[in-house]
């Protein structure tokens, strides 16, 4: 098929991702509350990508850094303009989350919100790598529920 985006829910497991691998167009992939899923998954899907314009994940426990390190190190991070990475619960290092937003040069969305029970590691620190690197090409921002935020 020819799909260019795909929103994947639930009960998808590591080794259901590869059938997302053949699926060449994707230029739009979305996980969301998918607790099944992780890095080693991840990588599998992620390292076939060379256009990835959208990268969603969301409430999607099991997925850490180390899904942050393979898109950064990874062909389309260049390409990459919008990234969401809410509610992760196992994303807990903002100094990883800073390296990746580095990277994704051509970035104009990016959300890492909390919610009630899981704060964001987001802080200012991250805001000010995003407002340095891409200023006024950034044209959404979420960070609700991101209590590292300061006034300095």
């Amino acid at each position: 098929p020819d799909l260019e985006a795909i929103r994947v829910w639930e009960h998808i497991t590591n080794d259901s991702l590869c059938i997302l691998s053949n699926l060449s167009k994707l230029t739009n992939i979305e996980f969301i509350r998918c607790n099944h899923i992780t890095d080693i998954g991840i990588t599998g899907i992620l390292k076939v990508r060379k256009n990835l314009e959208a990268l969603q994940f969301d409430r999607c426990d099991n997925i850490t850094e180390g899904t942050l390190d393979i898109i950064r190190k990874s062909s389309f991070c260049g390409t990459l303009k919008k990234l969401r990475i809410d509610n992760c619960t196992s994303i807990v290092n903002e100094t990883k989350i800073a390296r990746l937003l580095k990277k994704c040069t051509k970035l104009v969305a990016f959300s890492c919100a909390g919610n009630a029970s899981y704060k964001s590691p987001v802080s200012t620190k991250v805001v000010e790598v995003l407002c340095n690197i891409h200023g006024a090409k950034l044209k959404a921002l979420n960070i609700y529920r991101c209590e590292n935020m300061t006034q300095d």
